[in-house]
């Protein structure tokens, strides 16, 4: 049985996954209005976006977003259940 906060939270990794591969796609189109001297500067520029995209979602934001910490223009982000690395962020975040 599900409840409304795991459908949330796995229709939020869906569009998560969306997203990324939207960009991928987006940026594979974009190589076609920029004109590229090569095919290597071509691949160099799609793989360059596509990791950046990758890492900042599935590398940095699962680190940052459960912490709550206080920036002043993003602090609605950022309103987590911990204020810092510990044994509880590890065994529930850091696996």
């Amino acid at each position: 049985m599900f409840g409304i906060a795991k459908l949330i939270g796995y229709g939020l990794s869906v569009l998560i996954v969306v997203q990324s591969l939207i960009a991928r796609f987006g940026f594979i189109k974009l190589t076609k209005l920029i004109k590229f001297t090569s095919v290597s500067a071509k691949m160099r520029f799609i793989l360059i976006c596509v990791f950046s995209i990758y890492f900042i979602n599935y590398g940095v934001m699962y680190v940052i977003v459960p912490l709550n910490v206080q920036i002043p223009l993003v602090s609605f982000l950022f309103q987590g259940v911990y204020q810092d690395f510990n044994m509880y962020w590890f065994t529930d975040i850091g696996n």
